[in-house]
């Protein structure tokens, strides 16, 4: 896949999704160059494609869970990517598909990228503090979390 592509697969014998989708950030089409990052652009980009892709599924109210895209060996860190992904979700929220999302839960695998996908979640939507990890909660200010 290019970057900014995005494929929706069924999620196989996964006990709590039925679809996964994917989205190229990195390119490996030449190799690992240095030209193979990506940008907080395209991530911007693919972040849209998937909400839209989802909605091409023709379901309502799917059950959606989604990472900071590049934030790995992209070495975008979390936050940007978590930003972008909120505001092209917001964006999507407003348009007459908006009914194919439903529930959502934004990943942060390490303790540092929890808290930063939380704060840049809370920028954009109200995130109930009792959804929280209590860790994480030690390190929020209460202001962010509305």
């Amino acid at each position: 896949m290019a970057p900014g592509e995005v494929c929706v697969t069924n999620a196989g014998t996964h006990p709590n999704a039925k679809y996964v989708a994917h989205a190229a950030i990195m390119d490996y089409r030449q190799g690992f160059t240095g030209s193979s990052y990506p940008t907080i652009e395209l991530v911007e980009q693919s972040y849209a494609r998937i909400w839209n892709a989802l909605a091409d599924l023709g379901e309502e109210r799917l059950s959606v869970a989604i990472v900071a895209l590049g934030a790995g060996t992209g070495q975008l860190g979390a936050r940007a990517p978590m930003e972008k992904a909120c505001e092209t979700l917001r964006d999507f929220l407003e348009g007459p598909r908006a009914s194919a999302i439903g529930d959502l839960c934004f990943y942060g695998y390490g303790l540092v990228e929890y808290i930063a996908t939380v704060e840049a979640v809370s920028l954009h939507f109200v995130v109930p503090p009792e959804t929280l990890d209590p860790e994480v909660l030690a390190y929020m200010r209460a202001d962010l979390l509305g």
